[in-house]
């Protein structure tokens, strides 16, 4: 079953016009959202359609008790967490079940070059295992920001409402 803050970030995704599969796995591997969307660009001139891709794996911790890849990164040299990046960054976005995953969810086909890779989390115990991750590549988005973005009014009134994490969207917007 999906944590609420999971909710919470693919209710975001849907308001800014993805479709999303949340908990998509094959056999223990799992991947936390895949979202898609048709944005129009302008190419040469001409308006064409760009398929939007994306991966994204959440860790919200309000009081984390350990770190994003280790339990003990105070421990470890700036190699080994470095290390452990490699390794932590490579199971969740790049090892061949998470591409079996995209490949179901899109019909296959596609490579790492189609696709947008994206880490929410909220609050963490070591800020350089963020950056790390992001020199890998991935696209760093903070769950605050994510939770500013859904309290804003988007006057859409009751045309959002049915799901759990709408209702939690219009508790976030208590004054």
């Amino acid at each position: 079953m999906a944590q609420s803050h999971e909710k919470l970030v693919e209710e975001w995704l849907r308001r800014n016009r993805y479709f999303t599969i949340r908990s998509a796995r094959i056999g223990y591997s799992e991947i936390d959202l895949l979202a898609l969307k048709v944005e129009k660009t302008k190419k040469d001139g001409k308006w064409i359609d760009k398929i939007v891709r994306r991966h994204i794996e959440v860790q919200i911790s309000l009081k984390p008790v350990s770190y994003i890849t280790q339990n003990h990164a105070k421990k470890r040299t700036a190699e080994q967490i470095e290390k452990d990046v490699d390794s932590w960054v490579h199971k969740k976005y790049f090892s061949n079940t998470r591409q079996e995953i995209r490949d179901a969810f899109w019909g296959g086909g596609t490579t790492l070059e189609d696709w947008n890779f994206d880490f929410v989390h909220h609050v963490i115990k070591e800020p350089i295992e963020i950056e790390l991750i992001k020199k890998k590549g991935i696209n760093i988005i903070t769950f605050e920001n994510i939770v500013k973005d859904l309290r804003k009014d988007d006057n859409l009134g009751t045309a959002r409402r049915g799901s759990d994490a709408a209702d939690q969207v219009s508790l976030l917007k208590i004054k």
